[in-house]
């Protein structure tokens, strides 16, 4: 149970650093073509 919740603790916090990525990218995109 506790490897499962480790690794599941894992994925998430893989997935959490992608979506930043991914929004900080499209903020950048979106700032940069404004000015």
């Amino acid at each position: 149970m506790k490897k499962t919740q480790e690794s599941f603790h894992y994925l998430l916090k893989s997935l959490f650093s992608l979506y930043t990525d991914f929004v900080n990218s499209i903020l950048f995109c979106s700032f940069a073509e404004r000015s």
